[in-house]
Parts: structure tokens; C-alpha cells; sequence
């Protein structure tokens, strides 16, 4: 990437933010629509509003991840791998332990455990943020300039693993209580490698002529797709045949051809939105106090409308509100109440550090001078 359009990359920055602050309308759709989550209202089944929260859930994380792996990259090319450490140490690390002890753990006990102990309810909204610190680790272990590419290959068969991988530890009942947060990680590592070719290739990628051949390719390959989708389904074609009922043969029933067709045609998709996404964003060149809040804000909004959203949502459908009062208002008040924290908050020493907002440390700062004037 050229270094004269890092400074260039506030509304890539602010895509970010704006994704986890997307959280929240996803969250409280999920509440109103004829799906299965933690509290669903009693009164209101839109399936208009599933529609929204399907449309959301397409693309949000996987163009998250991309974009942890982009700034990921940025900064070790940027300011050296001791820098990167340390930043991610204090921006992600320190605040997920500090937060899920202060707001994960009583969210599980006091709204979610139902009598039986689950790992995957307990993480809840922090599995993010779980899945993007097992990132974090094997980009600093193991992901280079040099090697990324090779492992681009391996994160797609990863990719594809996840849903067999996912029922086959769902038979197994030990694993099966952390059987999302495995799944998840070997669904999103992809997009976070090919954040990193992101990085390295951003110039080229952005540009116009650029833009139109990738995006017309991609949007061709998803019609095509969908298409022999909707054959596949019609006819109901498996990759193999029924012949025993032992377990590992109905494991791999599981992974039928209607499924590598679906998940094919879903990181396309995902692809492709989040590569409009980051283009139309990448043309915000200038920051502004409203940017700098909303992108500083976003963790703690995201953090704290999960429990929010369950508790309004109860108290609200005491009230003889229609959908899109209530949609709006738990909306709303899920949105506006983090802002309110953080705006009161925000210079407070404590929360700076738990919400990793505190600077980095000033002998790793000047560690990282000295290594940039030597190279």
C-alpha cells in the first residue's frame, strides 16, 4: 500500500465502526422476527425485519474481519511487530477480559443461563472479539508478507470445513459447548487473510476500471450461482448418497453439494458487498469530531446494547407499541444510552483502559521510532 493514502483512510475507519455499530439494529431485529434468539417478543413475528437482519448478517463480520486484517497488516508494516503487540494488547486483549468480567459474565447469569452450563451463550456478543484475539495470535505467529498468500488456500478449506465440523462436534458433548466458537473461527479466518491482500494491494483494487471488472465479475458469479442453487434445491442433489446410518456417514451427508454451492455463493456475495462497502468509503477523505466519536465509541456501544436490547426488549412489550415504534425505540435506546456512557465517561482513566482507548506505552513508542530510523 502507498504510504501517501494512509492518511487517507478515515472512512475505512469508519466503515469499521459503522459494521459493529450494525450490531444493534441486528441484535434487535432478531428480537421481532419469527427467529429463534435469547428473548423474542411474544407480540410482533416480521419477517420483514428477518429479511433486514438476514441482509445484515451477510456481510457485517465478514467485512469486519477484512478489515481487521487490513489494519492488522497497517500497522505491523507500519510500526513493526513490538508496536502491533503491544496496540492489540491494550485495544483488544485488556478490554475483552476486562469487559466480559464486567458485563459478559453477569449478562449470562441474570438474562441468559437457563440451568445448564453453556460456553458459547456464556461468550454471547463477545465471540468477536474472542475470534478476531485467535486472529490477532496467528497473525503475529505465523501470517508474513512472504507467506500470507500460501495460506489464503488453507483458510478457504477451513471455510468450507466449518458446517461438517460443526455438526460432527455437535455429537460430542464436551465440545459441543464451545462448538460455535471453533466454527466461527475457521468461518472468518478467510476474510481475515484476505484482508491482509487487501492491504497489499489496495491501490490497485480501488481504482475505477478496477473496481467495475472485479465487482461485474463477482455480481455474474452470484447470479450464475444462485441460479444452480435453486436447481440443486429443486431436485434435492447430494454430493453423496445415503447408504448406512452410522454416524460419519450421516456427517458426511451433511456436506452436501447444496451446501458448497450456498457457502460458495455466500462468501462471493459477502465479497463483493463488502468490496462496494470499502470502495464508496474509501473516497471519505477528511475526519471530523462526529467521525472521531462514532469510531471511538463503536466498542462500547456494541458491548453494551446486547444487554440492553434483552432488557428493553422485555420492558417495552408491556407497552402496546406497533412493530416499527417498537423496532425504533429498543433501537434507539440500545444506541443511545452507550453513546451517553461514553460521552460522560470517555476521559475517565478506568474506562479509557477497559474500552482501550489508553495510549500506547511511551517506551514501546519510542522503541518503535528508533527501529523506523534505522530501516
Amino acid at each position: 500500500m502507498n504510504k501517501n493514502n494512509i492518511t487517507r483512510l478515515v472512512g475505512i475507519d469508519l466503515l469499521r465502526a459503522i459494521l459493529i455499530i450494525a450490531g444493534v439494529f441486528y441484535h434487535a431485529s432478531l428480537v421481532v422476527a419469527p427467529v429463534s434468539w435469547i428473548y423474542t417478543s411474544p407480540h410482533y413475528d416480521s419477517y420483514a425485519i428477518g429479511l433486514f437482519s438476514e441482509f445484515i448478517h451477510l456481510f457485517r463480520m465478514e467485512t469486519f474481519f477484512l478489515l481487521s486484517g487490513f489494519f492488522s497488516t497497517l500497522l505491523i508494516e507500519q510500526k513493526g511487530k513490538v508496536y502491533y503487540i503491544e496496540n492489540r494488547k491494550n485495544r483488544i486483549l485488556i478490554p475483552s477480559i476486562f469487559l466480559f468480567l464486567l458485563i459478559g459474565i453477569p449478562q449470562y447469569y441474570f438474562l441468559i443461563y437457563d440451568g445448564k452450563f453453556n460456553y458459547d451463550a456464556m461468550i454471547s456478543h463477545f465471540w468477536f472479539l474472542q475470534t478476531l484475539i485467535v486472529f490477532i495470535a496467528i497473525h503475529y505467529l505465523y501470517l508474513t508478507k512472504k507467506n500470507y498468500k500460501k495460506h489464503i488456500l488453507l483458510s478457504l478449506f477451513l471455510y468450507f470445513l466449518s458446517p461438517p465440523v460443526y455438526y460432527l462436534f455437535s455429537k460430542i458433548e464436551i465440545i459441543n459447548l464451545f462448538n460455535s466458537s471453533i466454527s466461527q473461527i475457521l468461518k472468518y479466518l478467510i476474510y481475515y487473510i484476505l484482508g491482509i491482500y487487501l492491504y497489499f494491494n489496495y491501490d490497485e483494487l480501488i481504482k475505477k476500471n478496477n473496481f467495475i471488472k472485479i465487482t461485474t465479475i463477482a455480481v455474474s458469479t452470484s447470479i450464475i450461482l444462485t441460479t444452480l442453487t435453486k436447481t440443486i434445491w429443486d431436485k434435492n442433489g447430494f454430493l453423496l448418497a445415503k447408504t448406512t446410518s452410522i454416524d460419519i456417514i450421516l456427517f458426511l451427508e451433511k456436506f452436501t453439494l447444496y451446501d458448497i454451492v450456498t457457502y460458495t455463493l455466500h462468501l462471493i456475495n459477502a465479497l463483493c458487498i463488502s468490496f462496494i462497502l470499502i470502495y464508496i468509503f474509501s473516497k471519505i477523505n477528511h475526519t471530523s469530531k462526529q467521525i472521531i466519536f462514532i469510531v471511538k465509541s463503536s466498542l462500547c456501544v456494541y458491548i453494551l446494547h446486547h444487554p440492553l436490547i434483552i432488557i428493553f426488549g422485555k420492558i417495552l412489550d408491556n407497552y402496546n407499541l406497533n412493530l416499527f415504534s417498537y423496532f425504533t425505540l429498543l433501537s434507539t435506546i440500545s444506541i443511545l444510552i452507550p453513546y451517553f456512557i461514553f460521552y460522560v465517561f470517555r476521559e475517565n482513566s478506568f474506562f479509557k483502559k477497559i474500552f482501550g482507548l489508553n495510549s500506547i506505552n511511551t517506551q514501546v513508542r519510542n522503541e518503535t521510532l528508533e527501529s523506523n530510523q534505522e530501516n
